[in-house]
C-alpha cells in the first residue's frame, strides 16, 4: 500500500507528519491500524491475506482513518496487491485570502 501526496512537495507545509491507514477485509477491520509518514517512505504492506473463505473471495480495502483537513482523499484497490490513497490538495485553500469578517471599503475619487 503506497500513500501519494498532491501537493506540489507540500508547498503550503500543509501535509500532516503522519497518518494512519485501516486495512478491512469484507467491511470489517483487518489487523492494526498502521502509521504511515517519511520515514517508511509513506507505504506499508500487509503478509497475511486470506484470499477465500469457505470458496468466497474476500474482498480487502484501505482507508485512511481520519480525513486530511484541505485534502480530497482517493483511492485505487484495483490491483489489490498494490493499493494507492492520493491525497491532493484543495486549491480553494490556497487561492484566496481568508475572511477576517472586517468591512473595509474604500472609495477612491
Amino acid at each position: 500500500m503506497t500513500k501519494y501526496w498532491k501537493d506540489n512537495q507540500d508547498k503550503h507545509n500543509t501535509r500532516p507528519t503522519s497518518i494512519k491507514v485501516q486495512l478491512y477485509a469484507d467491511g470489517k477491520k483487518s489487523d492494526e491500524a498502521v502509521e504511515l509518514n517519511e520515514g517508511n517512505r509513506w507505504t506499508c504492506t500487509w503478509n497475511k491475506f486470506v484470499k477465500k473463505v469457505n470458496g468466497k473471495t474476500i474482498d480487502y480495502t484501505v482507508k485512511e482513518i481520519r480525513k486530511v483537513p484541505g485534502y480530497t482523499t482517493s483511492v485505487n484497490d484495483t490491483n489489490i496487491g498494490h493499493i494507492i490513497i492520493t491525497n491532493t490538495l484543495n486549491n480553494k485553500s490556497h487561492n484566496s485570502l481568508p475572511n477576517t469578517g472586517e468591512k473595509n471599503d474604500i472609495l477612491l475619487l
